[in-house]
């Protein structure tokens, strides 16, 4: 590796021995100058003989690569460059030789370590003859500031687009760096203490203020999934999730902490939304069954009370306690309706109609309703505006709103009411809309008042049957439930968006449709008494069979009764000529929609009247019967009497 024999520094001068003896001095006594200047330049500098061996080298070669500049003597260079550069340093000795060259390798210090520089060289006399002036430069500071501009860059970044909000504070909880979302929470900003920044309410039984969580952090505490609230600057209460951790600097020491606030206020909100959708359909379930039993006994009740009106000779008292039996069982049957509809049990009859005319038609009915110190605003879409729904069904939900509405401006104020067209996309959801909505084309009502607003602690409870702030006796609570439930069962979507004191506004979405022509119904002939016609009359419930039996008979028909739909079969055969069945929908055994797929075998031209208490739509919507007649109970005896004559004079001969 020594090309060199021996080498002397007498006094001033740098004397050179190579291998055959002969002695040359590089920097004499006259040189002193040059010879300071290279000794003292920030940069490493080396005389290379032509073979790459080291004649000469300043102490800050010396440094860079931790061995004596009197050890280097004698040494090759390329002993010194990482291997992975070596080819490149040889091309660089070949230039170097050749006029000028340059380049950048690593250079391995005594102790291992790589240190990156920039190389360069030129001949010393004639064809290199004399050898090699090197220049060597210590890149280590450019390529650490050349990272960490790299480093900035990428944290600016990250923090542009990170979706979370990243507040980076320094050990004594100022902030020094802040993500876009970050910023848009808060009014503070860099150099704003992080607990003044972030008011946290934090639900932590430990950790209960923002300072605490710097502190913890910048100590070197992990934390994560801590739930906490905060207002944003528009005054809004968001929901967010705090994780914190220790910002680490040189040699693993903490100099601050890094704190990610993640809001999940819109999640939170489907959640709550997910969770009053799945309350009030359990709510649902209760009310429509207790409704279905309800409508049996008030069925019941109504019919022999009409028979006992019927009956002459009664004493005006048993008249009157009679008649206020009869509308008792009324005001009772419109409950169960009510709650037939929140539960969207309730069997509606859907057409198509324009969302303006409804409203324009039913504006004077909420204009006779409405106090004096209201006024009343309209602003209506331009057509097309259908969509499908039962009007009468719907006149009731805007009837509620609007009572609502009235109830909550006890002294002055306005209520609009106005439609608009509103698409939804794959991905798009209304704020404040409880549950996912299905994407495409929909018709927005809204009733918005400028009263009193509701209360947080109110709103969660709105649509649940029976629950109302108003006084007792003053209302049933039903008539939001009401609406939720019609508009549901419409398919439509309903969601409420209030603040105490700031008014409340009601929204409804419904599928906009296509125009289509409405169906002719069938003409109804004659009077309602029968003729004689066999009617076999399929009920479990003994009272409600009786009732209609009784109802029937006395109206002029022949009538027979069936327990079940079992019973039905057997009791057929006997029945020449059956001319109509009217059965009940639930049953045990063998039910309604069984038992039409059973005749359609043996009577396929024998119609069916269906009566039920509790309209099942998936029943209903049955293939098999599918167009018929549905009669709800609770159903005065001339209902009855009335739907079976126009089913008898519309049947084929």
């Amino acid at each position: 590796m020594n090309s060199l024999d021996t080498v002397q520094q007498p006094g001033d001068a740098l004397l050179i021995r190579g291998p055959e003896g002969q002695e040359g001095s590089v920097l004499d006594s006259t040189d002193r100058f040059y010879r300071s200047l290279v000794e003292q330049m920030l940069e490493g500098a080396a005389l290379l003989s032509p073979a790459g061996g080291i004649l000469y080298a300043n102490p800050q070669l010396a440094d860079l690569v931790q061995v004596k500049a009197d050890e280097l003597l004698g040494l090759l260079m390329r002993d010194f460059v990482c291997s992975s550069d070596l080819l490149s340093f040889d091309r660089f000795l070949g230039s170097a030789l050749g006029g000028r060259a340059k380049e950048e390798v690593s250079l391995m210090a005594r102790d291992g370590s790589l240190s990156p520089v920039y190389i360069s060289g030129s001949t010393l006399g004639a064809d290199g003859a004399n050898g090699i002036c090197l220049i060597v430069t210590d890149l280590t500071l450019q390529k650490r500031n050349e990272q960490l501009a790299a480093d900035e860059r990428l944290a600016r970044s990250v923090l542009e687009h990170v979706t979370e909000a990243v507040v980076v504070c320094d050990a004594e909880g100022r902030i020094i760096r802040m993500s876009e979302e970050a910023s848009r929470l808060t009014l503070a900003g860099v150099g704003a203490w992080f607990s003044d920044a972030y008011p946290l309410r934090l639900s932590s039984t430990e950790i209960r203020s923002a300072q605490r969580i710097v502190g913890y952090a910048s100590s070197g505490g992990q934390l994560r999934g801590l739930d906490a609230a905060l207002e944003d600057p528009q005054g809004r209460s968001r929901s967010v999730v705090v994780a914190a951790g220790p910002l680490w600097g040189v040699g693993q020491r903490v100099i601050g902490c890094i704190v990610v606030l993640t809001d999940f206020t819109e999640h939170r909100r489907i959640q709550e939304g997910l969770r009053l959708a799945q309350r009030l359909e359990s709510i649902g379930r209760l009310a429509g069954g207790m409704a279905h039993e309800i409508n049996n006994q008030m069925a019941v009740v109504l019919g022999f009370a009409e028979f006992a009106l019927k009956q002459a000779g009664l004493p005006s008292q048993a008249t009157q306690d009679i008649t206020h039996i009869h509308r008792a069982a009324e005001r009772a049957a419109t409950v169960t309706r009510q709650l037939l509809a929140f539960s969207r049990r309730q069997l509606l009859q859907p057409s198509v109609v324009g969302i303006n005319a409804m409203v324009g038609e039913f504006e004077p009915v909420i204009r006779r309703v409405m106090p004096d110190h209201i006024e009343l605003v309209t602003a209506l879409v331009a057509s097309p505006d259908l969509v499908r729904v039962d009007v009468s069904q719907f006149e009731q939900v805007m009837l509620n709103l609007a009572l609502n509405a009235f109830d909550a401006m006890p002294s002055r104020g306005t209520l609009t009411i106005e439609t608009s067209r509103e698409t939804m996309g794959e991905q798009q959801q209304r704020p404040g809309a409880l549950i996912l909505m299905l994407p495409g084309p929909y018709l927005r009502l809204a009733f918005s008042d400028t009263g009193t607003g509701i209360p947080g602690d109110v709103m969660e409870h709105i649509f649940e049957p029976f629950f109302t702030t108003k006084a007792v006796g003053k209302g049933t609570g039903l008539g939001l439930s009401t609406a939720y439930g019609i508009v549901k069962q419409s398919s439509g979507y309903i969601w409420v968006s209030s603040a105490d004191g700031e008014g409340t506004t009601f929204e409804i979405l419904l599928p906009a449709v296509g125009a289509e022509t409405a169906p002719a119904g069938a003409a109804v002939s004659g009077a309602a008494a029968g003729r004689g016609e066999a009617v076999l009359v399929v009920e479990d419930e003994p009272l409600v069979r009786e009732l209609a039996a009784r109802t029937l008979r006395e109206s002029g028909y022949v009538v027979y009764e069936a327990m079940d739909g079992l019973q039905a079969l057997e009791k057929l055969p006997a029945i020449q000529p059956i001319q109509l069945v009217v059965c009940d929908l639930a049953m045990p055994r063998m039910n309604g929609p069984q038992l039409i797929i059973r005749m359609k075998e043996t009577h396929p031209t024998v119609p069916v009247l269906l009566i039920s208490g509790l309209p099942d739509q998936a029943g209903l919507r049955a293939e098999c019967v599918e167009g018929q007649a549905v009669l709800l109970k609770p159903f005065p005896p001339g209902a009855l009497v009335q739907a079976v004559r126009e089913l008898l004079d519309g049947a084929p001969p």
